[in-house]
């Protein structure tokens, strides 16, 4: 079996697994026809009847399996029992949110947006409909604005519009929005997915009850390839303005229906504004006609405690924006326990077998590959990774949870450390005290498996990069079992004296050099 480089291995005491929901990142959870109405979905995993246009999900973490039937409408996707009602033309307002992150907010800001509609065939309707064998159209794609992914504003409360075709004829749709997320799509694996299914009836049409014909089509699962170059891509090494980047599945599509009237959606018309913040568990909005409000668009920047915009208006209208604040959030506590977590996922992978059970649909690494479970419990191994990158667990910095899939050793080693992982003084409170911790050096001894080497103890030395953390009484490593990079062995729990005797002790080797920065796509903190 193939081993994993040794700078990733943690030796705990203790087995850390982390529930499916923690590794979750986001859903739709309000669309609101413009100036007709507005629908709530459901949670995540929420359980009971749909009373929403909005389908609901058993999980909010990304879709990987190109494959799969998700790659509809979203895991564990299921019909709502409304089917809401508009015409053609009207706009469409998604709001995205994380049911686990502090502020609800959506957590990433690489990648493009785009919409999708599929007619719903005669005699079947929307909320019955699953969209299995639909011809899908696209309406809809957004990269970048200002130098800055669309997709990054929802990390402040921001709203997406997107319009409904006006060449639509009446009768049922699925309207498939949804997120791409490409911040580790530079290796095969790495890209996430995360589509949102609307069931939509449109009326007034001027082509009455017309089947719809749009160029070109196409199908979920199918449109998306693992070599695609819109989703196998390193974005933070194409021009910063976007230009460079294909989106995936073809262009916009040309859509007509006998007798229509208006113009094909083969026009970018998407627009991101501001939410409102909330108030109460009522969903709210504030929003202007759209004769009032002239385009904006946004330059975003977000820190833990400031919130910097630069608005650039098209007109002297004033715009309506009311930009959700920014909370101060001591995340020390929740990345050290991501980093343990991560490390401990890692100690596990290195043993997992494809014939190993597994939970359905969770993600994993075997033999160094990233594999998803099946549905009958066991390992589907995906496309491997490219050359310099294995599968790994790495841990997330905004909210609680790992992200796995292929990465190079070397980011993998620095999210780790920027964890606090291994620092000697690991932050394991949320107090909002810290102290600055500059450069310095942890020493770990280590031996060699004395039953098959007999190798004399050695010491490896690793520089960890500055940062600012909480104080909190050190972890003492009193022995280890240092493990080669062509072992098979399982990992040795190792004794801890001390304060922290009932915290797991870590052992963090990352060779002789210093810990390096990590890649820009890890230096942006969103994960």
């Amino acid at each position: 079996m193939k081993a994993f480089p040794s700078s990733i291995y943690l030796v705990t005491l203790f087995a850390l697994a982390i529930p499916r929901g923690t590794r979750a990142h986001g859903f739709v959870k309000t669309i609101e026809i413009l100036d007709s109405g507005s629908f709530s979905g459901p949670k995540p995993g929420a359980t009971g009847p749909n009373k929403s246009p909005i389908r609901g999900i058993t999980d909010q973490s990304p879709v990987k399996d190109l494959q799969s039937k998700d790659l509809i409408c979203g895991i564990g996707a299921t019909p709502g029992s409304v089917v809401a009602s508009a015409k053609p033309g009207d706009t469409l307002v998604y709001s995205w949110a994380n049911d686990v992150a502090e502020d609800g907010n959506w957590i990433h800001d690489t990648g493009p947006m785009m919409t999708y509609f599929a007619q719903v065939p005669a005699g079947q309707t929307a909320d019955k409909f699953t969209g299995e064998g639909a011809q899908w159209f696209k309406t809809d794609q957004v990269g970048k604005k200002n130098n800055k992914w669309v997709q990054g504003s929802l990390m402040t409360g921001a709203t997406f519009k997107t319009k409904i075709p006006e060449t639509l004829a009446n009768g049922d749709y699925l309207v498939r929005h949804e997120i791409i997320a490409l911040h580790t799509a530079q290796d095969k694996g790495g890209v996430e997915f995360y589509p949102s299914c609307f069931q939509l009836r449109i009326k007034n049409s001027n082509a009455g009850n017309a089947t719809v014909t749009a160029t070109p089509s196409l199908s979920f699962p199918g449109a998306y390839t693992a070599n695609d170059p819109g989703l196998l891509v390193n974005v933070f090494a194409q021009a910063a303005d976007g230009s460079e980047y294909k989106f995936p599945a073809g262009p916009i599509a040309e859509v007509t229906a006998p007798g229509a009237t208006g113009s094909s959606p083969n026009v970018l018309i998407s627009q991101s504004t501001s939410l409102a913040p909330e108030t109460s568990s009522t969903t709210s909005t504030t929003s202007v006609p759209n004769s009032a409000t002239p385009p904006v668009s946004l330059s975003i920047t977000t820190t833990s405690t400031a919130l910097s915009v630069a608005t650039t208006i098209a007109s002297t209208a004033t715009p309506s924006i009311i930009l959700a604040p920014t909370p101060t959030v001591d995340l020390r506590g929740v990345r050290l326990a991501n980093g343990r977590a991560a490390q401990a996922l890692n100690v596990r992978f290195q043993t997992t077998a494809v014939s190993d059970k597994c939970a359905p649909r969770e993600p994993g690494c075997v033999n160094g590959q990233f594999a998803v479970c099946t549905e009958a419990g066991t390992w589907s191994l995906q496309d491997a990774c490219f050359s310099g990158a294995s599968c790994f667990a790495i841990p997330l910095k905004n909210i609680e949870g790992t992200q796995i899939g292929c990465f190079p050793e070397s980011a993998v080693e620095q999210a780790i450390i920027d964890s606090g992982v291994g620092r000697g003084s690991e932050s394991g409170s949320t107090s909002t005290s810290s102290v600055p911790f500059t450069s310095t050096t942890l020493l770990v001894s280590s031996t060699a498996n004395g039953a098959s080497t007999g190798s004399a103890p050695s010491t490896i030395a690793t520089t960890a990069i500055s940062s600012t953390i909480t104080p909190n009484p050190s972890v003492t490593v009193t022995s280890a079992t240092a493990i080669s990079a062509s072992s098979t062995l399982t990992p040795v729990p190792t004794p801890v004296t001390g304060t922290n005797r009932n915290s797991p002790a870590v052992v963090i080797g990352v060779g002789e050099r210093p810990a390096r920065r990590m890649l820009r796509w890890e230096r942006r903190g969103i994960y």
